[in-house]
This record gives structure tokens, sequence and C-alpha cells, in this order.
């Protein structure tokens, strides 16, 4: 008989019997043999050892890859690390759709540019990376 599991937002996903459901899971996303995602294994599945091993994997990488995980696998809360920006995001979006922001970082106080929301401490001056500059925002600069 298939089990329902469920997400955060209470929403069901039911695992059938003896298979091992693909539905968050891309397996040709970076290329044939080269999936991202989770597997989901059903009650008496046969050879579940290497999903299993794969999703830990996948779990502890954060999906890294250079594109971002299929909208139709993405879960809101999702995090993804993003090899082509070097950044940890994480997917804000509840819908179809995955919005992915970055995660807020600290940059090499020499760091000529930056990414939105990336932070660089010098000494005792903070500056934060937005819209193309950085922006002192301590000691405060009052204009």
């Amino acid at each position: 008989m298939a089990y329902t599991i469920y997400k955060s937002d209470g929403t069901g996903v039911t695992v059938p019997d003896n298979a091992i459901d693909v539905q968050f899971y891309s397996p040709n996303v970076n290329g044939a043999g080269k999936g991202l995602g989770t597997q989901l294994i059903g009650r008496n599945a046969i050879d579940y050892g290497t999903p299993v091993a794969q999703n830990f994997l996948q779990l502890t990488e954060n999906f890294c890859s250079t594109i971002a995980p299929p909208n139709a696998t993405a879960l809101q809360g999702q995090l993804w690390f993003d090899k082509t920006n070097v950044i940890l995001k994480v997917n804000i979006s509840a819908g179809p759709t995955a919005e992915w922001a970055g995660l807020s970082t600290i940059a090499d106080p020499t760091a000529v540019t930056g990414y939105d929301g990336q932070v660089r401490v010098n000494g005792s001056t903070i500056t934060i990376w937005a819209n193309g500059a950085w922006r002192q925002v301590y000691p405060a600069v009052y204009s």
C-alpha cells in the first residue's frame, strides 16, 4: 500500500509501493546520468541503495550545480549551491517557478566587486554590495 508523506506546508506527497519515485528528481538536468534532486523510496522497492546514497550526496552538497534545480522539482526553502557564481542560494518561491535568492557571504576586504547582498568587512568598516557598488553601512554615513 502506498504511503503519503507531507511537506512543511501540509501538502501530501504519495509514494507508490515497489517503486522509486522521481517527482522531485531530474535525471538528466546536468547531462545524461547527472541528475539533480531527491528520489523518494517506496515501500519494498528493489535496488534502493543507490538512490538513497545519491539522495544523501545531493543533500550534502546542497544540489551543487552550474544550473539551478528545475522549477518542477525545486521546493520552497531548498538550498542550491551555484557553482558558477560560487554562492549558496535558497528558493524563496512557493509557486511553480523557483526564485533563487543568494545568501549573504563575507567578501575579501579588498574585493573590487561583489554580488547583491554580499558583505565586506574592512577593519571597523562594513559595506554591502547593492546595485553594482559597495555601500557603507557601518559606521553609518548620513547624506
